[in-house]
């Protein structure tokens, strides 16, 4: 029994030995496992950590490689640029020297046609005033000779009225009875005598000497037109004339330049008095006037501005024109006659003459003579109606 507890106890140590050796062995193996797998974990973060680096480094890498690829197409295309805008600038000199070389041909073959035009002006100008010179001198020759001829002709009229004179005259003489002298002895001629003269013609009756007629005027010369060159440019000094492009003037070419037309017209656009005072309906008769009677200190009638015919005009700024003096006429002029009649006999008498005409207080209406209504005064009564006045 003490063999078979011995036993036990043994098999129980030893089993303790074993579970504790497995214990043991389980902690070292768990360690080893732990440590192994710390290891393994320390080593993939390790590796993380450097596929980081690494891919940080690529990324890095590809930023540079990006940054330096940007920055040198950004330098390309500023290269690209400055060749291109110095290729510009080349362009633009090459067409500015161009056109200043045109525009200098222009104005050169301008300056040439201007000038073969002024010289063909002149040309025309002197051969006008030689034509003209010669014209006048031609005028001057026959009128000279026209002169001479009519001078000839009086002269001639004049020596054959003489002769006639005389002729009657010696036919008028009574004849004498005794012979007449014996003209003298004609002395020998060595050669034939002359012709006797030829026997004067009938002398006309002096006529009046008549002036020859009046040349007709010479033509005027035919105003040479310029010719327009509708295809030269407009260089050179430039002329601003009345059309105008938005708000600015615009020059005017050569053939736009016409002198005879008239800037403004002459007719103005509106009056520059108010017209006449008309008063519609028939004439009205001095007769057809009623007689009103006028007591002193009555107010004289307002004219309405409606009836005023100078009513809200507006006054001019400048002074008015001095009318031209009217010429003197010898005698009356029945028209105007009657016209200063019917005026007097419309326009109302002065208030010297109805101040004299009043009687002394205590007043009488019916010692104050009557007068004649102005025009104003008659259209009030009528349109107010025909009532009698208060004293």
């Amino acid at each position: 029994m003490r063999r078979d507890l011995e036993r036990e106890r043994e098999f129980k140590r030893r089993e303790a030995a074993e579970n504790e050796e497995a214990l043991r062995r389980g902690e070292r193996e768990l360690l080893e496992k732990n440590r192994r797998l710390a290891d393994e974990k320390w080593r993939a973060e390790k590796e993380a950590e450097e596929q980081a680096r690494e891919r940080s480094r690529r990324e890095q890498e590809k930023k540079k490689a990006a940054e330096e690829k940007r920055r040198a197409e950004r330098e390309a295309e500023e290269r690209a640029r400055e060749r291109s805008r110095r290729e510009h600038e080349k362009k633009m000199a090459a067409e500015e020297a161009r056109t200043r070389e045109v525009e200098r041909q222009s104005k050169a073959e301008y300056e040439r046609q201007l000038q073969e035009r002024l010289d063909q002006d002149m040309q025309i100008m002197i051969q006008k005033s030689l034509d003209e010179a010669a014209r006048k001198k031609k005028e001057e020759e026959e009128e000279m000779q026209r002169a001479l001829r009519e001078s000839a002709r009086l002269e001639h009229m004049e020596r054959k009225y003489q002769e006639d004179a005389i002729r009657s005259t010696r036919t008028d003489v009574p004849i004498r009875t005794a012979a007449p002298p014996s003209p003298p002895a004609t002395p020998p001629m060595k050669s034939m005598p002359p012709p006797p003269p030829p026997a004067p013609a009938p002398v006309p009756k002096p006529a009046v000497a008549k002036s020859a007629p009046r040349p007709p005027p010479a033509p005027k010369p035919a105003t040479v037109s310029r010719e327009t060159n509708y295809a030269l440019p407009p260089v050179g000094e430039q002329k601003i004339g009345r059309f105008k492009l938005g708000g600015r003037s615009v020059p005017i070419h050569e053939s736009q330049d016409i002198p005879d037309t008239p800037t403004t017209s002459g007719i103005p656009m509106s009056p520059s008095s108010p017209a006449p005072f008309a008063r519609l309906g028939g004439a009205i008769a001095p007769s057809d006037m009623p007689i009103m009677r006028e007591l002193k200190g009555q107010v004289p009638p307002v004219v309405p501005a409606a009836m005023d015919s100078k009513a809200g005009l507006r006054k001019t700024g400048g002074p008015r024109k001095v009318p031209p003096p009217v010429p003197e006429r010898m005698g009356v002029d029945p028209k105007l006659a009657a016209l200063l009649a019917k005026q007097r006999a419309w326009e109302p008498e002065d208030d010297d003459e109805m101040g004299a005409k009043t009687v002394t207080p205590p007043e009488s209406p019916s010692g104050i003579q009557a007068r004649r209504l102005s025009p104003v005064e008659f259209d009030i009564k009528r349109k107010s109606g025909w009532k009698k006045e208060e004293d």
